[in-house]
């Protein structure tokens, strides 16, 4: 068998502050983490993003709601694909 490295795009979003600013566009896991991590941090309130239809709210914990599926969810797959 030989192996085939498979190019896997991840979701862009938008991410919006408490007054409904765009603050800039969120393309992979490890911005969308740095991001989490300074709302967290700097107890920031009310920021969401846009992805697709759906909106995503940020909470001041760092945790977001709701979870949909296909959302930076893509490595939760592959971890689980290891066990």
């Amino acid at each position: 068998m030989e192996i085939k490295i498979n190019k896997i795009e991840e979701p862009v979003s938008k991410l919006f502050d408490s007054e409904d600013n765009l603050v800039g566009k969120i393309s992979s896991l490890l911005e969308l983490n740095e991001v989490r991590i300074q709302i967290k941090k700097n107890k920031l309130y009310n920021y969401y993003i846009r992805w697709g239809d759906h909106i995503i709210y940020l909470s001041n914990d760092g945790t977001f709601y709701p979870f949909i599926e296909g959302f930076y969810d893509q490595i939760d797959y592959q971890l689980e694909a290891l066990l």
